[in-house]
């Protein structure tokens, strides 16, 4: 949720994302494009001072329509499992469903 993102960021001191478009096609008003990225969150220092790393890799559909003249995201769909790591280390895959 929104809300839990915003607590999470909180404790972050930087987030660095890197994305890719890997295709994309539009078809009338509805476009899809596929993506893929990585991003890095890194945490403020826990009480014994250690600050951690957290890792996502994903892979995306987003589907997006033309409203006028503008394209507004509509949905936004995992299409592989999340890999999450920390520190390096895999972690549990999250479960998530968005849309």
């Amino acid at each position: 949720t929104i809300a839990s993102m915003k607590q999470e960021f909180a404790q972050a001191t930087a987030c660095i994302a890197k994305l890719k478009l890997d295709s994309a096609k539009a078809k009338g008003a509805t476009g899809i494009a596929m993506t893929s990225g990585k991003i890095t969150i890194v945490m403020k220092p826990d009480k014994k001072g250690v600050s951690h790393k957290i890792g996502a890799e994903m892979w995306q559909k987003q589907t997006w329509v033309k409203v006028g003249s503008e394209w507004k995201l509509k949905r936004i769909e995992q299409t592989k499992p999340i890999k999450m790591t920390m520190d390096g280390k895999s972690m549990p895959k999250p479960s998530m469903s968005e849309g």
